[in-house]
C-alpha cells in the first residue's frame, strides 16, 4: 500500500513538474514573438522613413539592416513589383 501511493504521488509529480516547464517554454515563446513582430515593424517604419527623405535612398535592389536591441535584428530588402 505504501509502495502504491508513493508511486502515485511520484506520478503526479512528474506531471505537475512537466506542465510546469511547458509553460514555461510557452511564454517564453510568447515574449520572442513579440520581440519579432516589434523588430519587423521598426525595419519597415525605418525602411519608410529612409524611402520618402530625399537623398538617402540607394534604390531598388538594396539591403539596410539595424539592431533593434542586443537580440533583435532586420533586414530590409527593397525590391520592384512583379510586371503585372
Amino acid at each position: 500500500m505504501v509502495l502504491g501511493m508513493l508511486a502515485i504521488t511520484l506520478a503526479v509529480s512528474y506531471a505537475l513538474m512537466r506542465a510546469q516547464v511547458q509553460t514555461s517554454l510557452l511564454q517564453n515563446n510568447s515574449q520572442t514573438t513579440v520581440l519579432a513582430r516589434q523588430a519587423a515593424e521598426a525595419g519597415l517604419m525605418r525602411a519608410i522613413r529612409k524611402m520618402s527623405i530625399e537623398g538617402e535612398w540607394e534604390g531598388v535592389g538594396t539591403t539596410m539592416t539595424g539592431n533593434v536591441d542586443s537580440q533583435s535584428s532586420y533586414s530590409v530588402i527593397y525590391t520592384a513589383g512583379d510586371a503585372s
